[in-house]
């Protein structure tokens, strides 16, 4: 980008001419060095869709699936030290945070780091080599300056690529958003400290024959060097306000400054080449038409989806825990898969923003008012209509706004104009494995519900290899239960459901343990957080297949999976996939995770070995009724909802077959119920008959005149009415925790370590036959288990029934 200057000589010239030979030289060898690392990438690509394409058809009528279940040594060390490796020890996607206010963001993986410092260092080795710096001060600030305005320009075109929704790298490496939108961000700053070397060699220059102050002066008035400037100052201001901490408090006016400064800058980096005809302007057409393409094809999909048969409509629900249930009517038919992401604009409270939300349910449906008969193409798009459901957690901006006009509105509920702009994502399918594990935070939930539907439908068609789904969310307060309860209605609905899927919720800050109850033995709630490492390898020890594990949460839930499955590598055959926050993390909050205390937990169905030293565990039973008061703040109102529960039960039971989501409906209530404050409900006349037969079964069961003794020596040793809880696993099973017991004698207190916390125990044994039945709590360190002191746990497979 020389300014030209006096007569040179034929040395100079000639000089000159290898300079800018060696530049192109330069651009060139940068563009094979990313294009050989992307066609590795399209090769680990294309393996690992064989794998497990595969493994699936494979997998499809073998319920066994022995040989993927082996892990590969070579395999599992470099996806503990390579793949899946945070730069240290652990963090990755939790924030660095020098404040409550300030957020300087997070950081990268092992190999994205390899990656950016290796084209970082090459970068600075580009700038520098062969530039001759022992010669004149003028030559060496001359060709210093063409060879970073070259390489600045040159960096352009991966820049805005990286930097676009439908970038087509992204299907074709099979690399998320949020991998590109970090790599968006590196090559920017690459591009603004070479655009700035750039302005700098030539002002130093410049300075350097006559005054900085004429550096200046021709800087702002000569118009080639004017555009040059104002696109280096662009730049600057692109990295200023891009930073993480500014960024992330004024997110809104940054995405708006983010691309007023960028076209300032590609139409000043374009005039200044122009004006002087440099050959580096034919690198400005891939990065116009990379950027202007995207802008061109996001206006294009978001008015073929949403123009036209009324447009598209938002069903706006205002729900507990200061979250909307965002219910999208699409103009046209539009298929969505699991994993997915849709960005939102909503004109009614910002015309031109737009927001990505993970897209929690989508289903189909014909229009009840369309007309039958003789139907054209068009016609039959008009009838089919495509609904699609989104969990907005109210935060700032946007986010608030919305949830404070749908409260402001009766019953809570309010309909707007919306438009939708996808599907994006959904990378990476989980069909293939034999075993998968779900976890998520919060409004994470929101990424993991559509696979838990995709495999439970997948298996009950025998078209996917998962034979083992569980699902492990952790949750602030119950009521956020509520905002997935119709979705959860339908999956708990779903053919051989409980053959296949299991949910454990946790609560990680409950008012109080009485509101922690299990409604069945395959949806199960538990205080506190959950304890990642213990969960992952009890389901090795029972793994059916490649395990696949996918987290979408906040940044320290994902860390803590993450450490988990690199310790567990060379266990088993274990695959990780994270879908972060980082693109959404203004509107999908979660709870903190803190380093997670082993809670009351936390394997529900998984048997545990009689030697292991864990013995304290949960059953996935469900507690029996006579205990449920034991599980819910009020007693009085648990039970009058219990009897309505099972009062529609009973008038349902012959209708049952043409409505199966009725009792997947009881059994996600049996959560919703006791914790949401709007729910109510109502009995009719025609009710009434039958719950009061109702009641009365339900108050005979409670009053059981069971009596347990041992199984050996058939001594008594408690009575139904004593029980406190069936929902615990000992070291043989199943095990129950009774207020009191008779006809036994208590050994010597010990301190052991159980998945519930540290507990002194005493083991308890018959006093006839001297037989171990169970063991009895004196004192637990945990404050969610202080309610067990005192109490005794029985083993179910030691115990009789001698009434």
């Amino acid at each position: 980008m020389a300014a030209g200057g006096a007569t040179k000589s034929p040395e100079e010239q000639q000089a000159a001419i290898d300079a800018a030979n060696e530049n192109v030289s330069l651009s060139n060898y940068l563009y094979y060095i990313c294009a050989a690392i992307a066609a590795a990438v399209i090769i680990w690509r294309v393996w690992t869709v064989i794998v497990r394409y595969v493994r699936t058809v494979a997998c499809l009528n073998n319920d066994n699936q022995r040989y993927f279940a082996q892990s590969d040594s070579k395999v599992s060390w470099m996806k503990k030290n390579i793949l899946y490796a945070p730069v240290m020890s652990k963090r990755h996607n939790r924030e660095i945070q020098l404040s409550s206010a300030i957020n300087v963001g997070t950081l990268p993986s092992r190999l994205q780091l390899l990656f950016l410092t290796g084209y970082f260092a090459t970068n600075i080795a580009f700038c520098v080599i062969n530039i001759p710096f022992a010669g004149s001060f003028a030559a060496a600030a001359s060709q210093l300056r063409n060879r970073t305005g070259t390489l600045a320009v040159v960096n352009m075109i991966p820049l805005f690529l990286m930097g676009g929704r439908n970038n087509p790298l992204i299907p074709m490496l099979g690399m998320s958003f949020d991998t590109f939108n970090l790599l968006h961000r590196w090559f920017g700053r690459i591009v603004i400290l070479e655009a700035l070397a750039h302005t700098l060699a030539w002002m130093a220059n410049t300075a350097n024959k006559s005054s900085w102050q004429a550096a200046i002066t021709s800087a702002t008035t000569v118009p080639f060097l004017l555009f040059g400037f104002v696109a280096t100052c662009a730049f600057v201001a692109i990295g200023i306000q891009a930073s993480s901490p500014i960024r992330h408090a004024f997110y809104e006016t940054f995405k708006f400054l983010h691309i007023l400064l960028a076209i300032t800058a590609v139409v000043g980096t374009w005039y200044h080449l122009q004006m002087k005809a440099l050959p580096q302007l034919k690198y400005m057409w891939p990065v116009i038409i990379f950027w202007g393409g995207d802008r061109v094809w996001r206006a294009w999909r978001v008015f073929y989806g949403n123009v036209g048969h009324g447009g598209s409509k938002a069903l706006v629900e205002a729900l507990p825990g200061n979250a909307c249930r965002v219910t999208v009517t699409m103009a046209r038919p539009w298929t969505f898969g699991p994993g997915q992401h849709a960005y939102m604009y909503m004109p009614s409270l910002s015309l031109l923003q737009s927001h990505p939300f993970s897209v929690a349910w989508s289903e189909e449906a014909e229009d009840p008012m369309a007309e039958k008969g003789s139907l054209n193409r068009q016609d039959i798009l008009a009838m089919r209509k495509t609904t699609m459901s989104f969990i907005i957690r109210a935060r700032t901006g946007m986010t608030d706004t919305l949830y404070r006009k749908a409260a402001a509105c009766p019953e809570g509920k309010m309909t707007t104009t919306c438009m939708v702009e996808g599907p994006y994502g959904g990378l990476h399918s989980m069909r293939s494995y034999g075993t998968v594990m779900l976890f998520a935070g919060g409004v994470g939930i929101t990424h993991q519900v559509p696979h838990v539907r995709d495999l439970v439908a997948g298996y009950a068609n025998g078209t996917v290899a998962a034979r083992k789904v569980i699902l492990i969310w952790t949750i602030q307060s119950p009521e956020h239960l509520e905002w997935i309860r119709p979705w959860m209605t339908e999956i708990l609905a779903m053919e051989k459901r409980r053959d296949v899927l299991r949910i454990m919720l946790f609560v990680s800050r409950p008012r109080s343990t009485k509101e922690i109850h299990s409604p069945s033995s395959t949806v199960q709630m538990f205080p506190g957080r959950p304890n990642i490492e213990t969960l992952i390898k009890a389901e090795q020890e029972s793994q059916v297949g490649t395990m696949g594990i996918s987290v979408c949460g906040p940044g320290a839930l994902s860390d803590e999976v993450r450490r988990a499955v690199r310790d567990r590598q060379h266990d088993s055959a274990i695959d990780f996939n994270e879908e972060a926050f980082s693109c959404r993390k203004v509107t999908q909050p979660g709870p903190s995770l803190a380093p997670a205390l082993p809670s009351e937990a936390q394997l529900s169905s998984v048997p545990i070995p009689r030697k292991s030293n864990v013995a304290d565990h949960i059953n996935p039973e469900p507690p029996p009724p006579s205990t449920l008061s034991s599980f819910c703040p009020s007693v009085k109102r648990f039970e009058e909802e219990a009897l309505l529960l099972f009062c529609s039960f009973a008038r349902s039971i012959s209708t049952t077959a043409s409505n199966p989501k009725l009792p997947a409906a009881i059994e996600w209530q049996g959560f919703t119920t006791s914790h949401n404050r709007s729910v109510s409900y109502r009995i009719l006349p025609a009710q009434e008959e039958t719950l009061h037969i109702m009641g009365l079964a339900y108050n005979t069961y409670l009053n059981s005149n069971k009596v347990y003794g041992c199984k050996t020596c058939k001594a008594h040793l408690s009575n139904h009415e004593d029980i406190i809880s069936r929902n615990f696993r000992g070291q043989h099973g199943k095990a129950y925790l009774f207020n009191s017991v008779v006809n036994i004698e208590t050994g010597e207190p010990s301190e052991r370590n159980m998945t519930t916390g540290r507990h002194i125990v005493r083991d308890i044994t018959c006093k006839q036959c001297k037989e171990t039945v169970g063991w009895k709590y004196d004192k637990a360190y945990e404050a969610t288990e202080k309610y067990k002191e005192g109490k005794f746990i029985l083993e179910a497979e030691l115990l009789c029934n001698v009434t």
